[in-house]
C-alpha cells in the first residue's frame, strides 16, 4: 500500500508499515471502541455509521462481526478530504463496508424504507440543527441506537439542551448541547425503552447512550 494520504486525520490508526497520528489518539479510540462495542453485540446484524469520518467505527464494527455495514457521512467528506482517508483504509483492510455520501439535511429522505439492527450515531448529535429530529430518526430506522455526544448543563436539574449562538453558521459548526438527561428522555420519548450512559473517562462532558427498544 502506498503512504496515507496528507489529509486532516480525526482517528489515528496503525497500520503496520504506517502509523496515521489523528486528534484522536490509539489508546484513546481503543478506549471508545471498548465502550461503544462492549455494550452492543453486533455480530450477524445490519449497522449504519452515521458521520463516519475516515470509518474507524464502521470498520470496527465489520471486524466485530456485523453482517452488514453502511457508512455514510458528506460535510467532513466534502470540507476535510474525509473521504480520502476512508476509501485509503477502505482498501488497506479489504473491507466490505458500504459507503455513501448523504448530507444530514437530507438524512431523512436517504433513511426512508430502510432499517438498521443498530445505527451509530457517534459525534453528530451536537453538530446538527435540529438534534431532536436526529434522535427520531434513529429511533425510526433502527432496534438499537448508539450515540455518543458532548453535554453541557451538567449543573441543571432538569432535562435541559443549550444552543450555542453562531455569527457565521458552518456545517461543521457545534449548535447544541443537551445534558445527559435530556438525551435519555428524549431517546424514552421516541420508543427506546432502555437507555444507559456510560460517561467519558475524561469527564462528565461527553458520553456514550446504549438505547434498545
Amino acid at each position: 500500500m502506498p503512504a496515507p494520504p496528507d489529509i486532516p486525520w480525526y482517528h489515528s490508526y496503525d497500520l503496520g508499515d504506517h502509523k496515521i497520528v489523528g486528534a484522536q489518539s490509539l489508546e484513546y479510540l481503543a478506549y471508545r471502541e471498548e465502550v461503544i462495542f462492549g455494550g452492543v453485540d453486533v455480530r450477524d446484524k445490519t449497522v449504519l455509521d452515521i458521520c463516519t469520518w475516515s470509518g474507524y467505527m464502521a470498520f470496527a464494527a465489520e471486524r466485530h462481526g456485523a453482517r452488514e455495514v453502511t457508512a455514510i457521512d458528506d460535510a467532513v467528506w466534502r470540507h476535510m478530504r474525509g473521504r480520502e482517508g476512508f476509501d485509503y483504509l477502505h482498501k488497506h483492510f479489504d473491507s466490505k463496508v458500504l459507503a455513501d455520501q448523504v448530507h444530514m439535511d437530507n438524512l431523512g429522505a436517504w433513511l426512508d424504507g430502510k432499517h438498521f439492527d443498530i445505527i451509530l450515531c457517534l459525534g453528530l448529535l451536537y453538530h446538527v440543527r435540529n438534534p431532536i429530529h436526529l434522535i427520531e430518526l434513529c429511533a425510526k430506522h433502527s432496534d438499537t441506537c448508539v450515540l455518543d455526544t458532548l453535554l453541557g448543563m451538567l449543573d441543571c436539574p432538569h432535562p435541559a439542551m443549550q444552543y450555542l449562538p453562531k455569527y457565521e453558521p458552518t456545517e461543521l459548526a457545534n449548535y447544541f448541547v443537551p445534558n445527559a438527561s435530556c438525551v435519555e428522555h428524549l431517546m424514552r420519548d421516541y420508543g427506546f425503552k432502555n437507555v444507559r450512559i456510560t460517561l467519558d473517562k475524561n469527564g462528565p462532558s461527553r458520553a456514550v447512550f446504549h438505547a434498545t427498544k
